[in-house]
């Protein structure tokens, strides 16, 4: 007899406020200065972009997984939707942060990024290749891959629900394996540059998302959580913080550890490391210990719209953070502190809208997606 499906989405707080937090570390971490000390990679070869990452896709295998399992069937103008959505605040964002350079004044000049400059001399294929995402500058490429990966997150739901897991995720992985090797980069093309993170890499955090938040929909557990298993991912947990940040440690595992954890391919041991945390916090979830934080989870419960805000926050910032991390500690420490409190203003602006601009009879269509699944979505 398969799985009794809820009735009802409701909206998981604790998955809200784990978002606000990751985007707090990644506002603060870009930002810079002393508190980025207990938030950069604190856990080991772990940041907070893989846990916003695969949160997101997670959330999308609950919500989109609940619709598959009731036999309504997704359809490519819901998908397209979505994703046009997270394409507009992508080419939103690149606007405001082009402002300073219509105007030729001394004052503004500091705040033409050097980032953005290919945009300014080339403009036609520079402007082309950023509209078809294939120039993605710093902070600019984890939307796109939002955009990419989302329609490849709904058609592996779709052949999860077909019985086609091992199929799934055994490409999944053998992409993975091929991003290890670097044939995925484009390089010396003009204008093409494909951001910082591996599409190949990643792409296995965004299905495994997908796969785990499938899977709970369904009401299973993939790995039980006991005291034993938890247990041994703390130990595992410690390991990795200290072959991460002990000094002198030196031996053949330790140093392979460090070689096969680098960031953008998303290699072995961060993946292993990031699995182990996970494992972690969703133990302390489904425990009912998490936090409860009204706060966190308002920034959480409207993260697109916080998260295009702090990438303007952090090109706004740039310029004048060496001016401000020369006056000393608490100066650094304010500019973080200030920046990580901005970022209720999106959140509150997004609310605003939405209660002023957004009918609820918007959401009453039967062939849409409901209410209770917007909310989640956001």
């Amino acid at each position: 007899m398969p799985p009794k499906i809820p009735s009802m989405i409701k909206r998981n707080n604790s998955l809200d406020v784990l978002r606000g937090i990751l985007l707090i570390i990644i506002t603060v971490n870009h930002i810079g200065g002393p508190l980025s000390r207990f938030t950069f990679q604190p856990m080991g070869f772990v940041s907070a972009a893989e846990g916003f990452i695969f949160l997101s896709r997670y959330v999308l295998g609950l919500v989109f997984g609940k619709r598959l399992l009731e036999g309504r069937e997704m359809e490519l103008a819901t998908i397209l939707k979505r994703s046009l959505k997270i394409y507009g605040y992508h080419v939103i964002t690149l606007l405001i942060l082009l402002i300073p350079f219509c105007f030729d004044h001394l004052f503004l000049g500091k705040w033409q990024s050097p980032e953005l400059i290919p945009l300014i001399e080339n403009p036609r294929i520079a402007s082309t290749a950023y509209f078809l995402l294939l120039f993605q500058p710093e902070h600019l490429d984890i939307l796109p891959m939002y955009i990419l990966f989302i329609p490849i997150g709904i058609i592996a739901l779709k052949a999860f629900s077909r019985g086609k897991k091992i199929l799934v995720l055994g490409l999944s992985l053998l992409l993975w394996i091929f991003g290890q090797f670097e044939l995925s980069s484009i390089t010396g093309l003009g204008q093409i540059r494909l951001g910082f993170f591996n599409l190949f890499g990643w792409q296995i955090l965004f299905i495994t998302g997908c796969f785990l938040g499938y899977s709970r929909t369904l009401g299973i557990k993939i790995i039980p959580k006991t005291k034993v298993i938890l247990a041994c991912t703390l130990i595992l947990l410690f390991c990795f913080a200290i072959v991460r940040y002990g000094t002198g440690l030196e031996g053949w595992l330790i140093n392979s550890v460090r070689s096969f954890s680098e960031k953008s391919n998303l290699q072995i041991f961060r993946l292993i490391n990031f699995f182990v945390l996970a494992y972690i916090i969703g133990f302390i979830i489904d425990s009912g210990h998490f936090p409860k934080s009204k706060p966190l989870a308002f920034i959480g419960r409207h993260s697109l719209q916080v998260f295009a805000f702090q990438i303007v926050l952090v090109y706004c910032y740039t310029p004048v953070r060496e001016e401000i991390h020369s006056m000393g500690f608490y100066p650094k420490l304010a500019g973080q502190l200030l920046c990580a409190l901005l970022l209720f203003v999106p959140a509150l602006m997004h609310k605003y809208y939405i209660n002023t601009f957004r009918p609820v009879k918007s959401y009453s269509s039967t062939k849409n997606i409901t209410l209770a699944e917007q909310e989640i979505l956001k």
